[in-house]
């Protein structure tokens, strides 16, 4: 599908699903490469290049941990409609309709963070970032962005909550919030609670629609590049790698 309009409840724990697939599998992606970053001069890298590294693993890993919080959003959302949290994805490496990309693990370095880069492009900016064409939805069915799966997940929320029928079945005691994580205090210059994590409930329409907007403001559904988004955290990593290796040519 390239579009979905939600109907039912089943449509919309369709969706979520997806989405929960999606930010498990960048989640596990991003890991992986922030674990095979080198950690110490020992290892080949001078003092300044471990520097460096040391500042880009802890950007991958702050995505990592968002992607972590996006997963328990969404794990959330589905709570709250009363279906069961899904933590199921497709064995690495494997197509995927979101991008031209396939998602696999891969060690850190530039052809991985650029392929992050993609995932998390904006539907408006990134233009300069040469990323695969979307693959045709009749070769890998499903959403044809991130953008346009979060979109169609909101207005089915909208959509429900306007019919007779409760939507919301399951409250705030049955799901994650930051209190239970510890992740509920401020942190000076961070866009989520503690750790870069900002964990909700979800028990009414307003609530639902503050998980998903948090979840497009921060990663790969966000329309445009914000400031503290993750395609600028990759971008960022991509500008500094290529100015090391103009500096250390065999930099690795």
């Amino acid at each position: 599908m390239t579009e979905q309009t939600v109907r039912t409840r089943a449509d919309l724990v369709s969706l979520l699903t997806t989405a929960a697939e999606v930010e498990h599998s960048l989640m596990v992606q991003y890991l992986f490469a922030a674990l095979t970053m080198k950690q110490g001069t020992d290892e080949g890298l001078t003092q300044q290049q471990l520097i460096r590294v040391t500042h880009w693993e802890k950007l991958v890993l702050a995505v990592a941990r968002q992607e972590m919080e996006h997963l328990g959003l969404v794990a959330n959302l589905l709570t709250a409609i009363g279906a069961a949290p899904s933590l199921a994805r497709p064995t690495f490496p494997y197509a995927t309709s979101l991008y031209g990309h396939v998602m696999e693990l891969t060690p850190f370095s530039q052809a991985t963070v650029h392929r992050f880069a993609c995932f998390e492009k904006p539907q408006d900016g990134g233009d300069d970032l040469l990323c695969p064409p979307t693959p045709d939805p009749s070769e890998v069915p499903g959403p044809a962005s991130v953008v346009a799966l979060y979109e169609a997940i909101r207005a089915g929320f909208v959509a429900l909550a306007a019919q007779p029928e409760p939507l919301f079945l399951v409250g705030a005691d049955h799901q994650l919030g930051g209190k239970a994580l510890g992740t509920d205090f401020p942190r000076v210059g961070a866009m989520g609670g503690g750790y870069d994590v900002f964990m909700s409930t979800v028990t009414d329409l307003p609530s639902a629609l503050a998980a998903i907007d948090l979840i497009i403001e921060q990663g790969e559904a966000a329309e445009v590049a914000g400031d503290e988004g993750h395609y600028v955290a990759f971008t960022t990593i991509l500008a500094e790698y290529a100015s090391l290796l103009a500096q250390y040519p065999s930099f690795e």
